[in-house]
């Protein structure tokens, strides 16, 4: 009864100690902005990829790309499922195992990569389980995870998983952030906080970033916070106030539209900077935040100052160092073609 009384008051201070601490509150005012934001301002160069599909024109959107030392790893948004690329930038395998019998999955809800033993896991939410496969599309195993409702999760380096719900749900659901093990038994929280506000139909998306297999960066819409997480804490490293801003009756109205008032819509943390894209029904701003000068810089596009080429899409996430936008297709091939964007160090 004492430690778990520890416990709890030590989760407490962590999220005391992001609200309180004045270091930690990045304070956004979008009404003051200019044209632009550049490219240069927190990208170093881009350089071109080709990736080989071999003529098969089976990528319809990327939804993430995954990088583990010569491959690469792309989740189709469109529901064309996994595929791999070698060293060579040539399409090697795809995981489209579609169906309800074991090693298959009805839908891809989230993937993650376990770079320490090079395997892919989906999350399958409708199966409730996470089937794991290796980079050369082999069944390995799936894990059943009936007993939690998560929306996320990340291998961690010592075979156990990150599970994150953000949510306000009744007492006998789990939510926030906690570690399982290998068969998702639960092993203990690492994050769970307790918003005032009954938005969560509205602000239940949130954002993880993957830097390695010992640490995510994550961000959460329900707190306005920004956190650092690996195997053993989750700290709070960042706190916007966008969601300070909102009238308190608005926010207790848990179907509202937002309207007028802007919401992260995808969050890139980098070593210098942090990017995020504010969203509403009128349209949407982004904000670059420098990390060490805290400075902001807020303009409604980015323009690429550096290769020239247009902005169409919102960056992918490859890791802190490396983003990337994809390329329109060719009408003569099927290859997929990104612009890498490598990040100032």
């Amino acid at each position: 009864m004492k430690n778990n009384i520890i416990y709890y008051y030590f989760l407490s201070l962590l999220f005391i100690a992001c609200t309180k601490n004045d270091t930690t509150k990045i304070l956004v005012d979008l009404s003051k902005h200019q044209n632009e934001i550049y490219l240069s301002d927190f990208i170093d160069s881009t350089k071109f990829l080709t990736l080989d599909m071999r003529d098969s024109c089976l990528i319809s959107e990327i939804e993430h790309v995954y990088v583990d030392s010569n491959f690469i790893i792309i989740q189709d948004g469109g529901g064309n499922g996994i595929f791999i690329f070698d060293e060579q930038h040539r399409f090697r395998n795809r995981i489209n195992n579609y169906g309800r019998g074991p090693g298959e999955y009805i839908r891809i809800t989230n993937t993650s990569i376990n770079l320490a033993d090079h395997q892919i896991g989906i999350y399958d939410s409708t199966s409730e389980k996470i089937v794991i496969f290796s980079y050369t599309g082999d069944f390995i195993k799936e894990i059943p995870i009936e007993q939690d409702i998560i929306r996320d999760f990340a291998f961690t380096g010592n075979q156990q998983f990150i599970f994150m719900r953000p949510s306000f749900s009744s007492n006998k659901e789990k939510n926030g952030i906690w570690i399982v093990d290998s068969n998702a038994q639960f092993v203990k929280h690492l994050y769970h906080a307790k918003p005032k506000n009954k938005t969560e139909p509205f602000f239940s998306s949130n954002y993880r970033n993957s830097i390695n297999n010992q640490e995510i960066t994550f961000y959460d819409r329900l707190t306005d916070q920004f956190l650092q997480i690996n195997q053993d804490t989750a700290i709070c490293i960042y706190e916007f106030n966008l969601l300070d801003q909102m009238p308190q009756s608005l926010k207790n109205t848990p179907t509202f539209t937002i309207n007028e008032y802007y919401i992260a819509s995808c969050f890139y943390n980098m070593p210098k900077h942090l990017l995020v894209c504010y969203v509403s029904q009128k349209g949407y701003y982004w904000m670059l935040f420098n990390k060490i000068t805290r400075t902001l810089k807020i303009a409604p596009k980015i323009v690429n100052d550096i290769s020239k080429t247009k902005i169409e899409s919102f960056p992918l996430f490859l890791n802190e160092n490396i983003l990337a936008f994809e390329l329109p297709m060719e009408e003569s091939d099927c290859n997929i073609r990104l612009e890498l964007l490598y990040t100032k160090q």
